[in-house]
C-alpha cells in the first residue's frame, strides 16, 4: 500500500487518539474540581472560593453548580472540550456529608462555646 494512500486513515487514528486523550484527561480534571468542591461546601466554604478551586482544579472553562440536601453536599462540575468537529461538555459529580450531618451540630458553634482548657468535640 503506497503512503498516499494510507495517510488520511493514519491522520483520522492520530485525531481520534487525542481527542480520546484529551476527553480522558478532562474526565480526570472534572472528577477531582468535583470532589474538592464538595468538600469545599461540605465545610461551608464560601460559593466565590469554591468557584475558584474548581477553575484552578478544572481549567478556567470549568462551572460548578452546588447543592446541599439531608446532609450532604454534592458538586457538579462540567468543562467543556473543543475539538475539530464539535464541542462536549464532560460532567462529574462528588458527594460529601456536612460537618453538621457527621457530628449532629455545627464545628464553629462547638469551637466557639468551648470553655478555655476544655477539649473541643
Amino acid at each position: 500500500m503506497e503512503l498516499a494512500v494510507a495517510l488520511p486513515a493514519v491522520v483520522l487514528a492520530l485525531m481520534l487518539l487525542l481527542c480520546v486523550a484529551k476527553v480522558g484527561t478532562a474526565r480526570v480534571a472534572a472528577e477531582r474540581a468535583a470532589a474538592t468542591a464538595a468538600r469545599l461546601v461540605a465545610i461551608g466554604t464560601s460559593p466565590a472560593e469554591v468557584t475558584n478551586a474548581v477553575q484552578r482544579a478544572g481549567g478556567r472553562g470549568a462551572s460548578v453548580s452546588t447543592r446541599v440536601e439531608a446532609g450532604w453536599a454534592t458538586a457538579e462540575v462540567s468543562i467543556p472540550i473543543v475539538a475539530t468537529w464539535g464541542t462536549w461538555q464532560v460532567v462529574a459529580e462528588q458527594s460529601m456529608p456536612t460537618e453538621e450531618y457527621l457530628v449532629g451540630f455545627p464545628i464553629d458553634s462547638a469551637v466557639a462555646n468551648a470553655s478555655p482548657g476544655e477539649d473541643s468535640p
